[in-house]
């Protein structure tokens, strides 16, 4: 299946390369990429390429005064390029200075800038988590559980969570997605979308470095290089090294938990040989060696195993998470003159080994030990094309996955130890076309549709540690599918003034529980779906001071998959039918020169409508509410920049992000619940044009005790604390 699948990856990608080359076809294209901080222009020949135009955020642009104006940004959501504004779904987009000005790390970060979005790390270690879009993600941490809301890098879905929560040094913006993504996107994903986009190869040489120092020994290198081959070819490589020490302390072995330490490298080429096709060709490759994350005892039977201190642990067995993630990918994008063709080919592989304490106790409760690899191949075609000019356009595609993923977990408890052997095959391929049309000047009405269907083979085997007779050994296979339509109008009152509504459907398959305590554990569940009602306005005002984008909406969730950890058992089951509305919110005005404020925020409210007996039997009752979904998020960050010369400016920059109490788990466990909290940053840098920079930093500068996970086990309630205040010196360098 794996050369089958090369084959015809090699062959999608030599078809639309050889059509492109022969082609000089003269259709008008968007307007391409303006350039990145180094200047560098796109590799264009006599006009850009169709859809070839990078997201981004555009230069400010001043009045007639001189006052400065907000920042367009031109986005992806909807598989082409067009204005924020002009897009009918809540999106945030945080460009890469934003998110730099926000100390962004990784993606965990991204909660800071965009609303109603949660990241939620796990025993793994740094590195290993998953993403929340309202309430919805993954209900497991292991690679056999799908994730409720999708994640994308240059448009190649990323499957599995285990290293997406690495840093990105050179990146062009993340879009954050809200609702249902069931009909445009490459994987049906019904909680939303988190998309980031790297730079693609300029004509121009240029280059940039960044080096950074902080608290626990932070040591941050970066590096990236453009480089013009030919008039047609051109370059880019970047490459990051962060070391950090861990921030919990094992006072039983003086070991150093939560810190980090990872490299990663990545290169694209592009190639661009007339001005109607584009060929992209990216690759990336990460490593990472960290210990585990240190857990802290807050309930036990004994009171002499709770944790004293607020980042102390008393673990004892072997805590790792070592891994590689590395994958390639081919974007070719052709313009025949009657539309425009893009293959998307992407093959990865991944493996990662990791361990940890997982009751944090001095005794030999519970621990755990993972092997892991995965090998992922997609494919994906989509056609755009004006069927009549400025009235009636169509976008339509199909899309393909084929995953292997061999998942060995070894627990090792207090009473029995086991040896669990699981494999699992996924299928997965879709249909998807939207046709929007413009029945009259400002009013768009957009209808899509998309048949999704995923196959699973699952098989695992279960042994006493050291034995040979198997307590499981059981093989599952299951198909699922479904149609999920998509129905938008929208109406453009001015340039700066838009509302929108819309009627959305997602769809996420089931599958077999992958982390099985005893054998009525290992049983399938079905599929899951979510039916999205959602209304906004999005505006800029006051000659572009000012933007405010607000929705609200309103989702019915179906058969919704839910993680039960409670009585010895660990289970995903279908609950039954639930609700979650709000209101989400996005603003930023520039009330005078040189001042920028911006916020965002959301409001959601969940109530299940009907429980299973099931799980009803499991504990779960009307008054719950999901893990991760906290009713309130706020988000607020003032800029100042202070002209000091006609070449040097000083930037000052303070962020504030706040989470209303959240809970971990299905169950709602006050005692590993978070309380409302906020954490401040902030940031001051020293410019100097467009060539280099200096900046002092800090991140949770109040020192916020604060929690980010928690389980609930047979031994010990435990919870992994957030990171505490950290600041530090950096400097940036380009030309």
């Amino acid at each position: 299946m794996k050369q089958r699948s090369l084959r015809f990856t090699v062959s999608s990608i030599t078809l639309v390369a050889s059509l492109g080359v022969a082609t000089t076809a003269n259709a008008q294209a968007p307007a391409a990429a303006t350039g990145d901080a180094s200047g560098a222009q796109p590799v264009t020949p006599a006009r850009p390429t169709p859809g070839a135009a990078a997201a981004q955020s555009h230069p400010n642009t001043q009045n007639s005064v001189g006052e400065e104006q907000i920042r367009e940004i031109i986005v992806r959501a909807q598989r082409r390029d067009e204005r924020l504004q002009d897009t009918p779904i809540s999106i945030t987009a945080v460009t890469s200075d934003a998110f730099a000005k926000l100390n962004g790390r990784d993606l965990s970060d991204i909660s800071r800038a965009a609303s109603n979005i949660q990241f939620a790390s796990n025993q793994g270690g740094s590195g290993l988590g998953s993403v929340s879009i309202r309430g919805i993600g993954q209900q497991q941490a292991g690679l056999l559980s799908d994730p409720g809301a999708a994640v994308y890098v240059d448009d190649v879905y990323r499957p599995r969570l285990s290293s997406n929560t690495l840093a990105f040094n050179d990146i062009d913006r993340v879009e954050v997605l809200r609702g249902p993504q069931g009909t445009l996107f490459g994987k049906n994903s019904i909680g939303g979308a988190l998309s980031v986009y790297t730079p693609e190869p300029m004509t121009s040489l240029g280059s940039r470095e960044t080096f950074e120092v902080g608290s626990r020994n932070l040591i941050n290198a970066s590096a990236m290089v453009n480089m013009p081959i030919t008039d047609e070819v051109a370059v880019r490589f970047s490459g990051q090294s962060v070391r950090q020490d861990g921030y919990m302390h094992d006072l039983e072995n003086g070991e150093r938990y939560n810190n980090v330490n990872y490299q990663s490298v990545r290169g694209a080429l592009i190639y661009r040989p007339t001005e109607s096709f584009k060929l992209l060709l990216r690759g990336d490759y990460t490593r990472q060696d960290q210990n585990g994350n240190g857990t802290k005892v807050v309930v036990a039977s004994d009171p002499s195993l709770l944790t004293s201190g607020g980042y102390e642990t008393r673990g004892t067995a072997a805590s790792y998470n070592r891994g590689t993630d590395a994958g390639l990918s081919a974007t070719a994008t052709w313009d025949t003159g009657s539309g425009v063709i893009k293959s998307i080919s992407a093959y990865r592989w991944f493996s990662n080994q990791f361990a940890n304490d997982t009751d944090g106790t001095p005794l030999s409760l519970q621990a755990v030990e993972t092997n892991s690899k995965e090998t992922f191949f997609s494919q994906e075609l989509q056609y755009n094309v004006d069927l009549i000019p400025d009235k009636i356009h169509l976008t339509t595609g199909l899309f393909y996955i084929i995953e292997n993923i061999d998942y060995n977990n070894f627990p090792r408890l207090s009473t029995f130890s086991l040896d669990n052997y699981s494999q699992q095959t996924t299928n997965s391929s879709a249909a998807f076309a939207q046709l929007d049309v413009k029945p009259i000047e400002g009013l768009t009405l957009s209808a899509g549709l998309r048949y999704s269907r995923d196959v699973k083979h699952t098989s695992f085997q279960s042994y006493f540690a050291g034995t040979t007779s198997a307590l499981i050994d059981a093989d599952v296979h299951g198909k699922w599918s479904a149609v999920t339509p998509k129905f938008t109008a929208q109406y453009q009152f001015t340039h700066d003034l838009m509302v929108y509504a819309t009627i959305s459907r997602g769809f996420k398959s089931g599958g077999v529980n992958g982390q099985p305590i005893q054998t009525s554990d290992f049983q399938p569940f079905d599929q899951e779906m979510v039916t999205n009602y959602e209304a906004g306005v999005k505006s800029e005002l006051f000659n572009r001071h000012l933007r405010a984008n607000i929705s609200i909406f309103r989702m019915n969730y179906d058969n919704m998959q839910v993680e039960i950890t409670s009585s010895g058992r660990n289970v995903i089951e279908n609950a039954g039918r639930s609700v979650i509305q709000g209101v989400e919110g996005d603003f930023m005005v520039s009330p005078v020169r040189n001042l920028t404020l911006n916020s965002t925020f959301s409001y959601s409210d969940f109530k299940y409508k009907r429980l299973d007996a099931d799980a009803i039997a499991s504990g779960l009752n009307y008054g719950l509410t999901l893990p991760f979904l906290p009713k309130w998020t706020v988000n607020g960050g003032a800029e100042y920049r202070i002209p000091l010369s006609s070449s040097n400016s000083l930037l000052v920059r303070a962020d504030y992000s706040y989470r209303s109490k959240l809970y971990f788990d299905a169950l709602n466990s006050q005692s590993i619940s978070q309380q409302g909290y906020g954490l401040l940053s902030a940031r001051i840098t020293f410019k100097h044009e467009d060539a280099w920079s200096v900046y002092a930093f800090g991140s949770n500068l109040t020192d916020k005790y604060y929690r980010v996970a928690g389980t609930t086990g047979n031994a010990a309630t435990i919870v992994i604390p957030g990171r505490p205040r950290e600041i530090g010196l950096g400097a940036n360098f380009q030309f």
